[in-house]
């Protein structure tokens, strides 16, 4: 019996490793606006969208900011489709929910 512990990989050694972890720090900036934006509109005082309620201007520059997102998750989805598929069709997931939440920060017009 041996003693030696397993070894524990802290750096991706290939291409589709690589792709999961570009693509975790996205997925995470996706599910924390699930989490955290409605939570914080409905804590702030006064109404959306008027003077004294939440800063609506946030969403824009979050919009941006999922914008790019949607675009690098598809970019990783196409590049992981040969090999993961699975991982793949998650990302696109994950993309798509980038662009609704983009779209609702940017072009919403009932958020203006």
């Amino acid at each position: 019996m041996s003693n030696v512990l397993p070894s524990m990989k802290l750096r991706p050694s290939n291409r589709d490793e690589w792709l999961k972890a570009f693509a975790f720090p996205l997925k995470a900036f996706v599910f924390s606006y699930a989490v955290v934006i409605p939570l914080w509109v409905n804590s702030a005082p006064g109404t959306p969208g008027t003077k004294g309620g939440p800063d609506w201007d946030l969403l824009e520059n979050l919009g941006i900011g999922y914008a790019v997102t949607f675009i690098a998750l598809l970019v990783i989805a196409a590049a992981q489709f040969g090999s993961n598929r699975r991982s793949a069709v998650w990302n696109i997931v994950f993309a798509l929910a980038a662009f609704m939440f983009a779209y609702t920060g940017l072009f919403h017009p009932l958020l203006r």
